[in-house]
């Protein structure tokens, strides 16, 4: 790497370091003046609802794959792929129930109960390959270039985890005028039902569904 490439390298990895450190210092603040130390079991309590719904979403896509007999030559690929198709059936089997009527927290609690029962070996094979790639990971010699881009990806996954903790109706309006509203509207009912006054919820959206989730056990941070 010649003298010039590894100048333009660090100052871009300056930059990073700059924007990621500011970005990440808003976030810290936001919390730190929010939460108290009597609000950490609430907190565990809403990681523990949407590490639930993601442990469910990867446990569908997993099992739907293996029953299709679909392989993949990259662990990290299976579970990419079974995370995006298990997310999106949990989206649709929340649906068919809000269609059916039966949107309630005791029905819904034994329904996920049930399917973690059932999707408890897909579930315990995620941790097993999480694992392995832990302790492979330990011996991977990078270059870098490629400790660079590893950085990189690091940095933005950190500070994209803290910038979707925080309130979303401070950016985006339509938050709170209809993601938000139309799956509340729903529990409400207990259904999805028809709401004329916001055009948008005609054609519900699958991560609306995993919106109501979150607001069915009362966390925000889950939605």
């Amino acid at each position: 790497m010649n003298r010039n490439k590894l100048i333009r390298l660090l100052f871009n990895l300056f930059l990073l370091v700059i924007l990621s450190g500011w970005a990440l210092r808003i976030a810290v603040r936001y919390y730190y003046h929010l939460y108290h130390p009597g609000c950490i079991p609430v907190t565990i309590y809403h990681f523990t609802v949407f590490g639930t719904v993601v442990l469910l979403g990867y446990g569908l896509g997993k099992k739907l794959l293996d029953l299709l007999k679909i392989d993949f030559s990259l662990p990290a690929e299976e579970i990419i792929f079974s995370f995006g198709l298990g997310l999106g059936l949990l989206a649709y089997f929340i649906f068919f129930i809000g269609l059916l009527g039966g949107l309630y927290f005791w029905l819904i609690s034994v329904l996920i109960l049930v399917l973690l029962l059932w999707l408890s070996p897909e579930i315990g094979g995620l941790f097993v390959k999480l694992k392995q790639f832990w302790h492979n990971s330990q011996h991977i010699h990078l270059s870098i270039f490629e400790k660079y881009v590893c950085g990189i990806i690091s940095v933005y996954v950190l500070v994209n985890i803290f910038c979707a903790l925080v309130p979303c109706g401070y950016i985006y309006g339509d938050i709170y005028t209809y993601h938000l509203a139309a799956p509340k509207i729903y529990l409400r009912n207990h259904q999805i039902v028809n709401i004329p006054f916001i055009k948008v919820a005609l054609m519900p959206f699958t991560v609306e569904m995993l919106y109501l989730l979150g607001l069915l056990f009362k966390s925000e941070i889950a939605c």
